[in-house]
């Protein structure tokens, strides 16, 4: 949404950061052009069974989203207790499941060409909640868009 307010309101908008944005509306079959070989994209069976075990345990201490977003630091009890603390307070199952069926038939690209500021895009190699490879695409629709560095860990 940041970058659909910065297209929209060219005037109020200086700057853009993201984090783990993915590229709504680019078809699947575009965007995983761009997973690397070791990293290839989910079926859409899989990518259904992965959204949907991610609502059935958000909020419960057996949540799947931390190790999705944050496989590295999973396994730590701290953090798994807040990021379910977090979940809990962001958004009930049914709220979560609403948000992401809004985002299915979201269109991003058409905004795109219409963000006149600079954008920093920042993204996770290892997250699997929104790969590398479906936020990847956003550079190459940004007009005039300058060198990009990818740091891999």
């Amino acid at each position: 949404m940041a970058l659909v307010t910065a297209a929209l309101y060219p005037d109020r908008v200086s700057k853009v950061s993201t984090n783990g944005t993915p590229c709504s509306g680019a078809g699947f079959e575009d965007l995983a052009a761009f997973a690397d070989a070791g990293d290839l994209p989910p079926t859409d069976q899989e990518f259904t069974e992965m959204f949907a075990s991610v609502i059935r345990t958000w909020t419960t201490p057996e949540s799947r989203f931390p190790d999705l977003v944050a496989p590295g630091a999973s396994g730590m009890a701290r953090f798994v207790e807040w990021l379910v603390r977090f979940e809990r307070n962001a958004a009930s199952p049914g709220d979560l499941a609403a948000h992401l069926r809004s985002l299915e038939g979201f269109d991003l690209r058409p905004y795109l060409d219409r963000v006149g500021c600079p954008v920093l895009l920042t993204h996770a190699t290892h997250d699997r909640f929104v790969p590398l490879w479906r936020s990847v695409r956003h550079r190459w629709h940004r007009p005039g868009s300058r060198r990009h560095r990818t740091v891999r860990r």
